[in-house]
Parts: structure tokens; C-alpha cells; sequence
């Protein structure tokens, strides 16, 4: 048996760490790379927000983007009633969206089906290290409903979901604390901006 070098034990090492990371690389998707992506601004933001004296700095965040990282945290949840989120970023701080809830979870299936769908349009507001979404329309599995029933179906959706959670939740239109280090949001045509 013929005794290989150093040398050549580390070329045969590094070929092999190289096509592994080629392989391994190929193997991720664009939407996790987005999510990925996000969770290094937001790490980066949080960092970067104990420097005394720094101007305010903007970061662009594309929707594309964005809706990968709401998918990559409803998959991280060990405990969630949300199939599927998604939003479509407009200018002036308008956003659409959908919300695909497992009723079953909820014990709604009874009034909406195995699944309930809201898609709603809102304008966001956001300051002081806080957002909020007041909504402007609400579809309850495509049907359009009025501003008093959507704050019954809300009040249910709510109050079902602090059940099965076993604490309280919020709303949709409930104020919100951005991630540490976010100032406030903007959201332009196919994209938010977060001030930091």
C-alpha cells in the first residue's frame, strides 16, 4: 500500500469541500436565500443601533423578499394556525395581502370551512419603533364584508386564536414592536424601507 503525502491528502480534501459546497449551494432556493437574506439585515440593524450618534440610514427590502421571510417564519413555528401569509407592497404605503388560517386548529371549521382565507387591503402607519395596518377592505374567503363584521370575524379569529395558543394575540390592526433597531417602515411599490 502505497502511503499518500500531506499534500496530496489535502488537495484531495479541499476538491471535495469544494464540490460539496458547490452541491450543498445548489440546493438552496431563492426564497430561502431571501429569508436569509432578511434575517442578516435585521441581525445587521440590531447591531449596528447601539452606536451613539449615527445617522439615520436606510435599508430596501424587495416584497419578493419579504413574503419569503413571513414563509420562513410561519415554517419555523412549532405551534401556528397560519398556512400561508403573503403581502403585496404598493406606493404610499398601502399594502394588500393574504392570510390563510387552519380553522380546524381554531375550532371555527364549524362557520368557515377547513381553512379560512382573509385578503385584505390596509394602509400601514408606523413610527416611534412601532407599526400598525388600519385596515380599508376585508374578504373573508372571497367574500367582501362590511366594516362591522369584519371586526366580529377579527374578534372571533382573535379570541380563538388566544385559545389554542393558551395567551393573548393580536389583531391585525393592533400596534406592533419592529425588530430592534427599526425605527419605523415605508412601503413603496414592491417594497418596504426600514429606517434605522
Amino acid at each position: 500500500m502505497i502511503a499518500a503525502s500531506s499534500h496530496t491528502l489535502w488537495k484531495i480534501a479541499a476538491v471535495f469541500l469544494c464540490v460539496a459546497a458547490v452541491f450543498l449551494t445548489g440546493t438552496i432556493n431563492q426564497q430561502t436565500r431571501d429569508a436569509l437574506k432578511v434575517q442578516t439585515v435585521l441581525k445587521t440593524i440590531e447591531g449596528q443601533s447601539t452606536r451613539i450618534g449615527k445617522a439615520e440610514q436606510t435599508t430596501h427590502i424587495t416584497q419578493s423578499e419579504l413574503n419569503a421571510y413571513i414563509a420562513w417564519r410561519i415554517s419555523r413555528e412549532e405551534k401556528t394556525v397560519i398556512r400561508h401569509a403573503a403581502v403585496e407592497l404598493l406606493d404610499d404605503n398601502n399594502v394588500e395581502g393574504v392570510i390563510l388560517l387552519d380553522t380546524t386548529a381554531l375550532n371555527l371549521n364549524l362557520f368557515f370551512g377547513e381553512q379560512l382565507e382573509l385578503a385584505f387591503s390596509a394602509i400601514l402607519h408606523s413610527e416611534n419603533q412601532t407599526a400598525r395596518l388600519n385596515l380599508t377592505t376585508l374578504a373573508v374567503n372571497g367574500q367582501s364584508i362590511s366594516p362591522e363584521v369584519t371586526k366580529q370575524v377579527l374578534r372571533q379569529v382573535t379570541h380563538a386564536a388566544s385559545w389554542y395558543y393558551g395567551e393573548p394575540v393580536t389583531g391585525l390592526e393592533d400596534e406592533y414592536e419592529l425588530p430592534p433597531g427599526v425605527k419605523r417602515l415605508g412601503v413603496k411599490k414592491a417594497g418596504v424601507i426600514l429606517y434605522h
